[in-house]
């Protein structure tokens, strides 16, 4: 009987309860906005590094072929230690 009373007063519990409410949210200030832009940004799992990926032109050559041309940056830089070649 003790665990059924217990049981009952936590689904009561439960049922109860209140959440916060997203009713009131405003928009981020200017700063913040241009820091969630960055979150938008793919990066490799591996190196860390952005994946910045610019498409030129794409072109179906014969009948199922497409070929597709595009820039890719390496964003990280040439070190000072680092040989030509």
């Amino acid at each position: 009987m003790k665990k059924m009373m217990t049981s009952v007063f936590l689904m009561l519990q439960f049922l109860m309860g209140y959440g916060q409410e997203f009713s009131n949210v405003e928009s981020p200030s200017p700063s913040t906005a241009n820091l969630m832009k960055l979150d938008q940004t793919a990066i490799s799992n591996y190196t860390g590094h952005p994946n910045i990926h610019i498409p030129l032109v794409s072109a179906k050559v014969l009948n199922n072929f497409d070929m597709n041309f595009s820039l890719n940056y390496n964003s990280s830089g040439i070190r000072t230690t680092e040989k030509s070649g």
